[in-house]
């Protein structure tokens, strides 16, 4: 695993961690089993996965398709386009 990689792995799971107190205090709580992880990278930039985020000790995982409100987000592969879709309309996204 690359240096940003785990860069980007720590980082978000420290935010996640600062969210899961802020949440604990107001009493709500993240649903693990239904957390994804996806990356959108500029156009020419390559990502492996790197190593699942974990959340409470269970771990996220990264996916390429996710769904959010209703919107499937896509992460394409470099140079081509990332397509974000509703249930009315598709939206091309160049990269």
């Amino acid at each position: 695993m690359s240096r940003k990689q785990t860069l980007l792995v720590s980082y978000l799971e420290s935010y996640l961690n600062d969210s899961q107190r802020w949440l604990s205090e107001w009493r709500m709580a993240i649903n693990v089993s239904r957390s994804t992880a996806i990356i959108f990278a500029r156009a020419g930039l390559r990502f492996n996965q790197p190593r699942p985020v974990t959340l409470s000790r269970e771990p996220i995982q990264w996916v390429d398709t996710t769904s959010y409100l209703g919107v499937t987000l896509v992460h394409a592969s470099p140079g081509r386009l990332i397509s974000i879709t509703s249930e009315r309309k598709l939206l091309k996204v160049p990269s």
